[in-house]
């Protein structure tokens, strides 16, 4: 995937910090929809669309600073992974191996383990007007989970939509 240099990228403010890492964010904008995307998780933090009167209505339920979603173990507008749902006693066979996860939710593991994709801060690789592109990129048994891999989460809006697209390379 190509990376623009993003110092274009006007939308982008920083929205708080992890770790003395900067966490941006976007807001990107068709018409009347406009999202807010935070490099935190990956997270739709806001998505505003007209309400039956033309009036604009955020219809996500997210927190206005970042310390907010980082004292909320909720997954609020995430992305999660490298697995959604549960994981039966954290643990999985692939190829006849046994692969023994992170324990984060009783003797299983919930959405990738205790610092999941959630968690991570993300990195915008792409972007205009409408759309904006993040990177994570997770290490091979990063919570237990085995290879290298690359993903990538693109939002999008349009006149009466808000589109969400994964990609990811192992």
């Amino acid at each position: 995937m190509p990376f623009r240099n993003l110092t274009r990228f006007m939308n982008k403010t920083i929205f708080g910090y992890v770790d003395g890492t900067p966490v941006h964010m976007v807001k990107i904008k068709k018409g009347n929809i406009c999202a807010s995307v935070i490099e935190y998780g990956a997270t739709l933090q806001s998505f505003i669309v007209p309400d039956k009167e033309n009036k604009p209505l955020d219809i996500v339920l997210g927190y206005d600073t970042l310390e907010e979603y980082l004292d909320h173990a909720k997954f609020s507008g995430a992305i999660v992974g490298r697995v959604a749902n549960r994981t039966a006693n954290a643990s999985f066979t692939m190829n006849g191996k046994v692969y023994n996860i992170s324990q984060n939710n009783g003797k299983h593991s919930l959405h990738g383990g205790f610092k999941g994709f959630s968690k991570k801060v993300w990195k915008i690789v792409d972007g205009g007007e409408d759309f904006v592109t993040l990177r994570y990129f997770s290490e091979d048994m990063e919570e237990g989970y085995p290879a290298n891999l690359e993903v990538f989460v693109t939002y999008s809006v349009g006149e009466d939509r808000l589109k969400i697209s994964y990609k990811a390379i192992a």
